[in-house]
């Protein structure tokens, strides 16, 4: 989920007084395209721009809204001039990756999982083993080496002399 700030004056921005509501609705949409994208730079493709919200002439609202200064043309698109009043800052989104983190280890935690718990904290997790290994190889294969015929050097038997079973010939072989 993502949020975007608005001022409670928003509404009460000169620039926005001579915008009708479903042009306000575009900028706002367009606001929140970019939270949701993370586009901190508030750059938005002309494109991206035109479809953000239901607004029947996308066109006329860009371009009303470029007039009174709150979004600019930039090379194929928009930006919207004042949008770090409006992101979340970052700490919001590193607060959201501790929290979900702490929750992931709470609910471990209350389901008897104490390898995610912290030895400080819990009194079990010190006697957890902690064995788990990295990732040593992309490809792991069989565990097996070799081509899988017999090694001549020992002595064992070839692959090639092994019974063969005829189809259509049940136990007899060739």
């Amino acid at each position: 989920m993502t949020w975007t700030r608005l001022d409670d004056s928003w509404t009460d921005k000169p620039q926005l007084e001579h915008i009708d509501y479903a042009g306000r609705w575009h900028y706002l949409a367009m606001i929140q395209f970019c939270c949701r994208n993370d586009r901190h730079d508030g750059l938005i493709r002309a494109s991206d721009a035109r479809r953000a919200s239901d607004h029947p002439d996308p066109a006329r609202a860009l371009s009303e809204l470029a007039a009174v200064g709150l979004i600019e043309v930039v090379g194929a698109g928009y930006r919207i001039v004042e949008i770090a009043d409006h992101v979340p800052p970052p700490w919001v989104a590193k607060k959201q990756e501790r929290d979900r983190e702490r929750k992931r280890r709470e609910r471990a935690h209350k389901a008897g999982d104490h390898s995610l718990c912290d030895a400080d904290h819990c009194p079990v997790a010190a006697n957890v083993a902690t064995t788990v290994t990295t990732n040593v190889a992309a490809n792991a294969g069989t565990g097996r080496d070799g081509t899988g015929r017999a090694d001549i050097a020992t002595g064992s038997e070839n692959v090639m002399d092994w019974p063969t079973v005829v189809p259509g010939k049940s136990g007899e072989a060739a």
